[in-house]
């Protein structure tokens, strides 16, 4: 018997209990797969086809817990029915799986946080995330149970706050289908989700490391994935409610655009969404260190030069080797639209069919050889835990202090904030007009020195006003910058006012939509009409504007 097999139950470094497995799938199931369930969601199924991906999942799970709980674990399961060369190459293959869905993950999260959070060079976003992948996965899963423990709440609590609140603003009648659909087309859209929840294929590793029998372990299993379930379906739900079935189904950031809409408090308070989309990349970032983490283990068993090694904490040549991989696969696809839709139709056709074909075949040789004795590996050196709670707390918040600019080579002196944007339609062109709420003197002197003949800019008793003419809001934003080396910001947007012959949906429907793409503005921002006054017209946002327009002229 190959010793270097056996597992010690009761090593302290690989045991975990049902409550921080529960939290860990939670988070890596949840977190990423509720951002993209609107996004792979049937249009013409709704919310049937999320009930069924549910049930489908958790087939998946108890698959996955079945044969995870057989004998000494699937490892055992593995290493002790294949020869040695095939076994390492089913690791490869794992690994290299698992870099592929990190390398999304992490597309899509500098995807998101490019888009919502900070809109500079990806590199700076991408460092820091790298940084504390690698050092999360070269933690012992102990560790990382607790840390999972430690972020759960923080995670789960707002966003599901946030979007219980959002029941109220959703018309839940969207999400269900308007006509009745053959069974055959809810399973398929059903089974187009299940990408969704592949994180539970990391449960066949773990599920060796809890005490107790398989029936209860598959109670707990079944629990966790039905909670996973519920928090999609409430997202999912939510989100086409406030989007509607056009605008949800066809937009790779629905789900962050839904929360936009939700909340919006007034002064320092204007951006809500962010702070709940921190703590939701606080569990999204947690889930690209679990394929880290499990991707290093699996290589340190492949390359193993005496049998298989037996430290339940990561060795640095494998975390370093799995991170390279994941970042080589991550420049292959140049925009995360791309990479989404080569990693579903990869995740469907090729992903799915391995992490469910693999471990039956493995689990009938293992039956067929008559494998029943359990193996334990001898235990390895005793590692010291180190604080790692705390480190990673503290990254996390480098992390965010990072994305939140902190470290831009702009600062509020190269920034002109925007409080109001009227706009009125010309011949051939718009009349674009700002209203300041803050404007750098050195701007101000730039702009005097070198446009003292025109007459497009004014203060009056401290508040700024820019008035031009161009033919799109980014042509607009472009001068600007050119006549006072100086950019407009429209984080602090507080309304949009349009003259009658924009008012009307129709006739502003490309301009509110260029708005939207070039200046980032938030889509709970109002719409005013210029000749009325504000308490006398019903209040439309730029989200309900660009909703309707989608709806009623879908491109």
């Amino acid at each position: 018997m190959n010793q270097s097999c056996i597992y010690n139950s009761s090593s302290d470094l690989y045991r975990i209990n049902m409550r921080q497995l529960r939290c860990m799938t939670i988070l890596e199931t949840g977190t990423i797969g509720c951002l993209l369930i609107t996004l792979r969601s049937g249009y013409n199924t709704g919310i049937f086809s999320v009930i069924i991906c549910i049930l489908l999942s958790l087939l998946y799970g108890i698959l996955m817990v079945f044969i995870g709980r057989t004998d000494g674990g699937y490892y055992a399961l593995v290493e002790n029915t294949l020869p040695s060369l095939i076994r390492r190459g089913v690791w490869c293959i794992y690994s290299l799986r698992y870099a592929i869905h990190g390398a999304w993950l992490l597309s899509y999260l500098t995807y998101l946080i490019h888009e919502t959070l900070y809109d500079r060079a990806y590199l700076w976003i991408l460092l820091p995330l790298l940084f504390v992948c690698i050092y999360a996965g070269s933690k012992t899963i102990k560790e990382r149970a607790r840390f999972a423990e430690l972020i759960f709440w923080w995670v789960l609590l707002p966003t599901g706050i946030l979007f219980l609140i959002g029941i109220g603003k959703a018309d839940l009648s969207i999400a269900a289908p308007p006509v009745s659909v053959p069974f055959r087309t809810i399973l398929h859209d059903g089974c187009r989700l299940m990408p969704l929840y592949l994180p539970l294929e990391l449960l066949i590793f773990r599920v060796s490391a809890l005490s107790g029998s398989r029936k209860i372990i598959m109670k707990h299993s079944m629990i966790t994935i039905l909670l996973s379930g519920i928090w999609m379906l409430l997202v999912y739900t939510v989100t086409i409610g406030i989007l509607g079935s056009t605008w949800g189904h066809d937009n790779l950031l629905g789900v962050t655009d839904a929360m936009e809409q939700i909340i919006k408090w007034d002064g320092i308070f204007e951006r809500m969404d962010i702070l709940f989309l921190l703590f939701w990349l606080a569990g999204s970032i947690y889930a690209i260190t679990a394929y880290l983490f499990q991707g290093q283990q699996l290589l340190q068993r492949a390359f193993a030069i005496n049998g298989i090694s037996s430290r339940y904490t990561g060795s640095l040549w494998a975390v370093l080797l799995q991170t390279g991989i994941m970042c080589a696969l991550f420049f292959l696809f140049p925009a995360a639209d791309s990479w989404t839709t080569w990693y579903m139709r990869f995740a469907c056709y090729i992903d799915i069919p391995l992490s469910i074909g693999m471990p039956i075949i493995f689990w009938l040789i293992y039956i067929i050889c008559q494998y029943k004795k359990r193996r334990r590996i001898t235990p390895g050196i005793q590692f010291k835990e180190r604080a790692f709670k705390e480190f990673i707390v503290v990254m996390i918040l480098i992390s965010i202090g990072t994305l939140s600019g902190c470290i831009d080579t702009d600062s509020i002196e190269d920034r002109a904030y925007v409080k109001e944007l009227h706009i009125t339609g010309k011949d051939n062109d718009y009349e674009f007009r700002c209203i300041l709420s803050y404007l750098s003197q050195d701007s101000i002197d730039t702009f005097h020195t070198d446009n003292s003949e025109n007459n497009v800019f004014t203060e009056d008793q401290g508040i700024f006003e820019y008035d031009n003419h161009a033919q799109s809001i980014i042509q607009f934003n472009e001068t600007f910058q050119k006549q006072t080396n100086c950019t407009f910001d429209y984080s602090h947007l507080q309304g949009i006012y349009l003259d009658h012959t924009l008012y009307v949906p129709s006739a502003s429907a490309k301009l509110l939509r260029d708005i939207r793409t070039d200046t980032k503005a938030v889509l709970s921002t109002p719409i005013y009409a210029e000749d009325m006054q504000i308490g006398d017209q019903q209040e439309v946002t730029l989200g309900d504007r660009i909703k309707y327009n989608k709806e009623h002229s879908p491109e």
